[in-house]
């Protein structure tokens, strides 16, 4: 699944790659760039893991009212930020040979592939 032209990219981060009981951990809290792409705390969205096993895949992060999966909370400075936190095996397997990832924020999607 890929961006539709009409949908500006809204801003890309990489990166690194964490470890959390022994599975690949993705964590994202840059809440400026999430609440553009509108990920809100409490919001349902999908994970669609791509690819992975010989070579790098892609994760794409789709907000979807009857996604299995919501947005986190964090309260800092008094203020309620969304994150996102992905630990699993899938993220491994997603991206065996990865320790950076790049991160890119369109409006009602994430995309995270491997950073070059």
């Amino acid at each position: 699944m890929q961006p539709a032209p009409d949908n500006a990219q809204l801003g890309q981060q990489v990166l690194k790659l964490g470890t959390h009981r022994n599975n690949r951990r993705i964590w994202l809290d840059n809440s400026p760039m999430l609440t553009a792409a509108g990920f809100f705390p409490g919001l349902k969205y999908r994970a669609d893991f791509v690819g992975g096993d010989a070579v790098n895949g892609t994760i794409y992060l789709i907000v979807d009212p009857e996604g299995k999966t919501k947005v986190s909370k964090k309260t800092k400075g008094g203020k309620l930020l969304p994150v996102i936190d992905i630990n699993s095996k899938k993220v491994g397997l997603t991206f065996p040979a990865a320790e950076n990832i790049t991160v890119t924020y369109y409006s009602g999607q994430i995309i995270i592939g491997a950073a070059q």
